[in-house]
């Protein structure tokens, strides 16, 4: 990322349990994710960070994608880190990141590299067809530029209180029609 003439990245460490900025010139600032630490809290510690290396940017404060309406900065009611638990799942997203891209070595078109979406934590990989989809009615912003051109992600999410269970996706945008009545098929991916 770049912040005025500064190009940065932020790094969620989960074996070594840090939040870590580091910029273009080698620059390198962290904390530590620990349980008791609460939303608004990191939301505090995150601009101090960006603060000390000179980072201005601006964040929305909001959460996507979920029930939860509290702005970050005011949300000091989900201070739970697990580390065991956080270890557990790296592990596994290290796993499925190393099958997703074995996955996207079998096909000869554009794909995104294997990503985690930041509001859902699911890890996923999307291979594009290239042409333009059609607009989303009713979409927000978010979902009309991820579903810009035709795609197909393949994904791997822990699940939430209504899917109990990790699982695995997939889903076209557009979906061609008659596409959920078709049988998996077994066979090599390509």
């Amino acid at each position: 990322m770049v912040s005025g003439a500064t190009s940065f990245e932020l790094t969620l460490d989960l074996v070594d349990h840090t939040l870590v900025a580091r910029t273009g010139e080698g620059v390198e600032r962290s904390f530590t994710l620990h349980d008791g630490l609460s939303l608004a809290a990191f939301h505090e510690r995150l601009f101090e960070l960006l603060g000390s290396l000179g980072i201005d940017v601006v964040i929305r404060p909001e959460p996507f994608g979920v029930p939860i309406t509290t702005l970050f900065p005011e949300d000091v009611e989900h201070a739970s880190y697990d580390r065991d638990a956080v270890e557990r799942f790296w592990r596994a997203l290290a796993w499925w990141d190393w099958i997703l891209r074995e996955f996207a070595g079998w096909f000869t078109g554009k794909t995104s590299p294997v990503h985690v979406f930041w509001h859902s934590f699911d890890l996923a990989l999307t291979r594009f067809s290239g042409r333009r989809a059609p607009a989303l009615p009713g979409a927000d912003e978010v979902t009309r530029e991820a579903h810009s051109h035709e795609a197909i992600s393949f994904g791997f999410w822990a699940g939430d209180a209504q899917v109990r269970r990790p699982a695995f996706y997939s889903y076209a945008a557009p979906e061609p029609a008659g596409l959920s009545e078709r049988p998996l098929a077994e066979g090599r991916p390509g």
